[in-house]
């Protein structure tokens, strides 16, 4: 009997055995997959890449603007405006960080940017900015604000001693959902990007870490909205060809800068167009030839982590992007300037101009006044 008992022992392991060795298993299997997705992450946030700093022309740092995310440039008058906003203070609770629309003029190359007054003289945070000019030669100002975390587009008209004269306000909350950048079509239209989908901030890292395309770009036309476009990942940087013909958006995670033909009559946006350059595109702006120039992070984890904590730096990178003869965007781009985070960290936009060269970052207390080589 003992004999039958120990075969019977040494051919059928006990059930504990095998349910330690099932969870052994699927422990190994989950670190696996977890491992995997990590690398996975890294490689997609840019993070193995072996970064080379250049820039052919000269810099100018100019401090004491803090997060100067986005900059546009009125090439008749060679003046660019900034929006600048504090991010990391209030990121940090302070509730007396607020930001500011400033003006530089381009053309006294010893200048500071100059604080625009406005009126009425109410707090903002501004992100995404868009310059449009009148038939009647006004100059107004379109203005993202997240001020207390609500979302509203501001419209500000630019009298003759540069001052912000609000003008209207766009606040839809139904489509305001994560306003990131705004472009102009008149007084009354205009596109902007939502970069995120979910408004919780547990479904937007999902959106993050997941590289879910649920990001949108919506078009108010006289006060009617619509989704234009839709399944973006992180809608960012957009902006429209000078014709109006044609409209591009950034992708950050997809590494990419969508291109639409645009029906000017309707605004409707079709032929959509990937065009992937292999980097964290931020903001783009025109220059007067039409080239598109782009503020891109090509480490995004590094840009996640300097959002955290300031002192550890994230690459910039400028991009400048021109056209085929059929006016479509080269499939290649040309990296103009690249920098480990040394001189400014964070790039999200290079807003250019003849050789002028303006390069915000999202975080970072300086801007840089570059000129490109002849």
């Amino acid at each position: 009997m003992e004999g039958n008992k120990g075969m019977q022992n040494g051919s059928k392991p006990p059930e504990r055995s095998k349910w330690l060795r099932r969870i052994l298993w699927l422990f190994l299997s989950a670190a696996a997959l977890m491992a995997a997705f990590v690398v996975k992450l890294m490689y997609d946030g840019g993070e193995f890449k072996s970064l080379k700093p250049h820039f052919a022309g000269t810099v100018r740092m100019i401090d004491g603007i803090i997060g100067a995310e986005d900059i546009t440039i009125d090439h008749q008058k060679q003046v660019a405006y900034i929006s600048a906003d504090d991010r990391h203070s209030r990121m940090a609770g302070r509730t007396d960080a607020l930001g500011a629309i400033y003006r530089l003029d381009l053309n006294d190359l010893s200048g500071n940017p100059q604080l625009m007054p406005r009126e009425p003289d109410t707090p903002i945070t501004p992100h995404g900015i868009s310059l449009f000019k009148g038939t009647d030669g006004q100059d107004y100002l379109y203005v993202i604000d997240h001020f207390q975390g609500s979302h509203r587009i501001l419209l500000y008209a630019i009298n003759d001693g540069n001052q912000l004269m609000l003008v209207n306000t766009f606040q839809e909350a139904q489509f305001l959902i994560s306003p990131n950048d705004i472009v102009a079509v008149d007084q009354q239209s205009f596109y902007f990007t939502n970069d995120h989908g979910s408004q919780g901030k547990l479904g937007r890292m999902f959106e993050d870490y997941l590289q879910l395309s649920r990001s949108n770009v919506v078009f108010c036309n006289q006060g009617q909205y619509s989704i234009a476009a839709d399944g973006i990942a992180y809608a960012n940087g957009i902006n429209l060809s000078a014709d109006g013909k044609r409209l591009y958006v950034a992708s950050p995670m997809g590494k990419c800068v969508l291109e639409f033909q645009r029906d000017s009559a309707t605004g409707r946006l079709t032929d959509r167009q990937v065009r992937n350059y292999g980097t964290g595109v931020d903001n783009i702006e025109l220059d007067e030839h039409g080239n598109l120039w782009v503020g891109c992070h090509p480490k995004l984890l590094s840009f996640i982590r300097h959002a955290g904590d300031s002192s550890r730096p994230s690459p910039s990178q400028v991009l400048r992007v021109g056209q085929t003869s059929d006016q479509r965007l080269e499939a290649e781009a040309e990296e103009v300037y690249l920098d480990e985070g040394q001189q400014i960290s964070a790039s999200s936009v290079a807003a250019v101009s003849g050789r002028h060269l303006l390069i915000g970052p999202v975080f970072d207390k300086k801007i840089l006044w570059c000129q490109l080589p002849e």
